[in-house]
This record gives structure tokens, C-alpha cells and sequence, in this order.
């Protein structure tokens, strides 16, 4: 295994190290002795002084290996980066990942001069439509093939509507634990 060529760090004001993929969008705070681990991971160094170190470590590595911090030593991420970016140019998107944009509200509570939104205030998205929509999400990943899913609240300002963004994700977390995405 080798570190991901995407992976950035750095030490917050509590003095742990942050570590963040910004091809997984995977991010995790480490502090402590598993911090020192991490950054001797990260770096490529190996540290199996004992089977004891080897064996947290093992576990540690299988831990950031699965986040996308570190990667199989014959992959080629950039190459990945640049077929994703033509498929997505050109129309080709994965069939394995859904993105999936939901807006639970189109009103909004800001004033900002350079918004093109006419309406201001809104209804938000009522629990029917909450259960509609969720119940047809789950049919298609049900019928697609879908692996993963990424959710995009979208709308006037999403947060307007916590609650059902709340139950949503909830529901879409439960269903993908279930069929193991």
C-alpha cells in the first residue's frame, strides 16, 4: 500500500492532525499515539517493531485504506481522476455511484443581492413528498445496480428544512446499510 496522491493535512488548534482525501471526501481527526501511526502511515514509512505495533497498525491501515487514504501500490489515481473527468464531460457517468440532488425547501431566509431566486419564501417539502420521494429512491436503486449514492441538498437554502433532511438521510443511511452500499 501507498498513500493516496490526494490526501492533505494538517494540525488543528487542539494539536490533532487533520487528515482529509479530497478524491474520497473522506476526512478524519487523529490525535495522540494513533496520530504518530497515522503520519508514519501517510508517509509510507513501515512500523512493525512487534506484533503488538503490526498489529494495531494492520488494523489501522485497513481502516485508512477503506477511507481512500491509502491505495493498492499499482493504482493509478490520476488516471482514474482523468477517466472520471471525461465520463462526466462527455455524458458517461459512473453506474456505480448516483448522485442525487434533493431540495427540501426552495425558500430562503437570506437577501442577497445577487441572488436570480424571485421568491424569497417557500413551502417546504411535506412529509407525503418526503415518503414519495424516498419510496422511489429506494426502487431505483432497488432496479439499477447502483453501489453508492451521493446526496446534494439543494433548493433556496436547504437548512431551512433540517428535519427532513434529517429523516431522509436517516432512512437513505438504514437502506444502504442493509444492502451493504
Amino acid at each position: 500500500m501507498k498513500p493516496s496522491q490526494y490526501n492533505c493535512s494538517w494540525e488543528n488548534e487542539k494539536q490533532e492532525l487533520v487528515i482529509h482525501n479530497t478524491y474520497t471526501g473522506a476526512m478524519e481527526i487523529v490525535s495522540g499515539a494513533v496520530r504518530e501511526l497515522v503520519s508514519s502511515l501517510l508517509s509510507g514509512e513501515r512500523l512493525f517493531t512487534s506484533d503488538l505495533v503490526q498489529l494495531h497498525t494492520t488494523g489501522l491501515a485497513m481502516r485508512l485504506y477503506s477511507a481512500g487514504f491509502l491505495v493498492d501500490d499499482e493504482r493509478d489515481e490520476c488516471g482514474e481522476m482523468q477517466a472520471d473527468y471525461l465520463r462526466n464531460k462527455f455524458g458517461m457517468p459512473d453506474h456505480k455511484k448516483w448522485d442525487i440532488a434533493i431540495a427540501p425547501t426552495m425558500a430562503c431566509n437570506f437577501d442577497c443581492t445577487y441572488c436570480y431566486a424571485a421568491v424569497k419564501r417557500g413551502a417546504i417539502m411535506s412529509r407525503e413528498v418526503e415518503a414519495r420521494l424516498t419510496e422511489r429512491i429506494f426502487e431505483y436503486l432497488d432496479s439499477s445496480g447502483v453501489k453508492a449514492v451521493n446526496t446534494n441538498w439543494i433548493g433556496g437554502e436547504p437548512l431551512i428544512n433540517v428535519p427532513a433532511m434529517r429523516r431522509i438521510s436517516e432512512k437513505l443511511y438504514t437502506y444502504c446499510g442493509e444492502k451493504k452500499m
